[in-house]
C-alpha cells in the first residue's frame, strides 16, 4: 500500500480509484460489519461505551447554506484522547442526530498493510502515525454499516442505512476546533453530481476473467497492491499539512473499504 502526495495539480479518475479501494480491501476483510459485531458479542467481548459528541448550545449557521437539516454537536476531546490512548477492541458510541440518539456498535480493524508508506511526489518518505479504524453497524440494524476513524485531535465517520448516509465531520473554517456536524447526505440543497470518463472496455473484463481461470499468478511477491495519489487541492484544503492530508485519505479509505 503506497500513498503519494502530489505537489502540483493533477486530475484523477476518482470513481475508479475508489472502486480500487473497495476491491482491494474486500479481500482482506471477508466478514461483513454485522458479522464482526456478532462474533465479538458471541465471544462475550465487552463493548466500551462512550458519548464523544454532545448537542451544541448554538447552531452552526454557515452549514445552513448547503444543508436543509443537520445537527450541530461538540466534540469532547478528552474522550477522544482516551479512545486513542486505550484503543479498545470494541466500542458502543452514542451519537446525537436530529431528535434522537443513534447507538453504533464498532469493532477495531486495520486495513493498512504492514508495509504501508507515504511518499511525496518527489519520492521523499513521510513519517506518519495512522489513526484507529473501526467498522460496525447501528445497534440492532444488521443491514446498516458504519466506519469511524479516530486521530489524536479529531475523528470522522459515516453511517449508512435505509435512511441514507449519515456523515459526522469536523466543521471547517471555524474558530472552535471542537465544532462538528452530523447530517444526512440526502439533505444537501444541491445534489452532488459525479461522473467517470474512464473507458469501460468489455475486452478487459474478459481477459481478466481468462487470466483468473487459467490460474495466473503474480510475477513478484513485492508488487504494489494499492497505489493512491492525493491531489494538490486536497493538500491545500488540509491546511497544507502532510499529516492532515494523509489522515483525510486514510479515513476515506476506511469508509470505502467498509
Amino acid at each position: 500500500f503506497i500513498m503519494c502526495i502530489m505537489s502540483s495539480s493533477k486530475l484523477l479518475a476518482s470513481l475508479f480509484l475508489l472502486m480500487a479501494f473497495k476491491i482491494s480491501f474486500a479481500q482482506n476483510f471477508p466478514l461483513r460489519p454485522s458479522q464482526l459485531i456478532q462474533e465479538l458479542k458471541q465471544g462475550k467481548q465487552p463493548f466500551q461505551k462512550y458519548a464523544p459528541l454532545t448537542r451544541a448550545s448554538a447552531r452552526i449557521q454557515q452549514a445552513a447554506i448547503s444543508l436543509n437539516n443537520y445537527t450541530s454537536v461538540h466534540l469532547d476531546k478528552n474522550l477522544l484522547k482516551k479512545i486513542v490512548r486505550t484503543h479498545p477492541e470494541a466500542l458502543e458510541l452514542s451519537i446525537p442526530y436530529n431528535n434522537e440518539i443513534l447507538t453504533v456498535d464498532l469493532v477495531q480493524v486495520n486495513f493498512l498493510s504492514k508495509d504501508f508508506k507515504v511518499e511525496t511526489s518527489s519520492g521523499e518518505p513521510v513519517e506518519y502515525k495512522p489513526g484507529l479504524f473501526y467498522r460496525g453497524t447501528l445497534k440492532d440494524d444488521d443491514h446498516s454499516i458504519a466506519a469511524f476513524t479516530f486521530f489524536d485531535d479529531e475523528f470522522s465517520a459515516i453511517i449508512s442505512s435505509a435512511e441514507g448516509n449519515i456523515v459526522i465531520g469536523k466543521m471547517k473554517d471555524t474558530a472552535i476546533a471542537e465544532e462538528y456536524l452530523v447530517y444526512c447526505d440526502r439533505n444537501f440543497k444541491t445534489l452532488h453530481q459525479t461522473s467517470c470518463t474512464t473507458i469501460d472496455d468489455p475486452a478487459f473484463a474478459e481477459q481478466l476473467a481468462a487470466n483468473i481461470q487459467s490460474g495466473a499468478s503474480l510475477r513478484s511477491d513485492r508488487c504494489v497492491r494499492l497505489y493512491y495519489e492525493v491531489d494538490h487541492d486536497i493538500f491545500l484544503q488540509s491546511g497544507s499539512e502532510l499529516t492532515a492530508t494523509v489522515d483525510w485519505m486514510t479515513a476515506v479509505g476506511n469508509e470505502v473499504a467498509t
